[in-house]
């Protein structure tokens, strides 16, 4: 065996006559890079404010068209009305919101699919409407 200073002056080597490589000689290969077609990470969520006016508010066939629509994507889908937050994915989360006509409220969605939903959610929320929409 060699010398060195691993275990007291000794040497501690894979190899049983100390000559030529041995496993713990070999260089691990570089780490390979993503597929040039492979979107980035997304750095966070993504959020976008949203005016309710329907005349109504934020009212229950919102909420079940809004949470049904929401639950077809993987992301985490949150809604912020003020300081209140909604997991936009349960009716009960958002009609406990309160959110009248007139209000701010912020869509946040988080996840691999999140530039798809954010786009398709707000437009439930700010539709002037509910009562028309097709599931």
């Amino acid at each position: 065996m060699g010398t060195g200073a691993a275990g007291g002056g000794r040497t501690v080597t894979s190899r049983a006559g100390g000559d030529g490589p041995g496993p713990r000689d070999v260089v691990p290969p570089p780490p390979c890079s993503p597929a040039p077609d492979t979107p980035p990470p997304a750095a966070g969520p993504l959020r976008k404010t949203v005016l309710v006016v329907n005349p109504l508010g934020l009212h229950w066939r919102i909420a079940e068209r809004f949470s049904r629509s929401a639950q077809r994507f993987e992301c985490a889908v949150r809604v912020w009305h003020g300081e209140s937050r909604a997991d936009g994915k349960s009716p009960t989360d958002l009609i406990l919101l309160v959110a009248l006509p007139g209000a701010e409220l912020v869509l946040e969605v988080d996840g691999a699919d999140a530039a798809a939903a954010l786009d398709a959610l707000a437009e439930i929320l700010a539709a002037a409407g509910g009562e028309d929409y097709t599931i």
